[in-house]
């Protein structure tokens, strides 16, 4: 039975005013927010899978309307797999700003054990409260791989 464990959030509540307008500077590619205390980070992975079988992996990371999914990157080592989502904020212009209301930014990853036991997948990314460059947070998950 796979389990989410949140490490390193704090109890913290993101508050967006919709409507609230900010011209967003540069364009930037970072780790994806992953921090959210009302949503569900991994939002698909199966609890028991096969060896050698391509499992899919769906999560979310967070932006404003500025910000996009650029790659997820999988680093796979035995039954460990660490995933790491990059979004790109882009620059808002006058006719067209940045919107701060909290986006969803559906990511993918798939993931392939060529081994039988208890997986670990690992979502890396920054919590909410510090948008790009802030402090990374992890979200595990486990599988059964038969």
């Amino acid at each position: 039975m796979g389990h989410i464990h949140k490490r390193g959030v704090s109890s913290l509540v993101l508050c967006c005013l919709f409507g609230l307008l900010a011209a967003c500077s540069g364009a930037t590619t970072d780790i994806g927010v992953i921090g959210r205390v009302d949503q569900a980070v991994i939002t698909s992975l199966p609890e028991i899978a096969k060896r050698d079988e391509a499992i899919q992996l769906t999560f979310n990371t967070y932006g404003d309307s500025c910000t996009a999914a650029t790659r997820t990157e999988v680093q796979l080592q035995g039954l460990e797999a660490t995933v790491t989502p990059y979004d790109t904020k882009t620059t808002g212009t006058s006719t067209s700003p940045c919107v701060l209301v909290a986006f969803r930014i559906e990511h993918t990853a798939t993931l392939v054990f060529d081994q039988v036991g208890t997986a670990t997948v690992t979502v890396r990314g920054y919590d909410t409260s510090s948008d790009f460059g802030g402090k990374v947070i992890e979200v595990v998950r486990t599988i059964t791989i038969q």
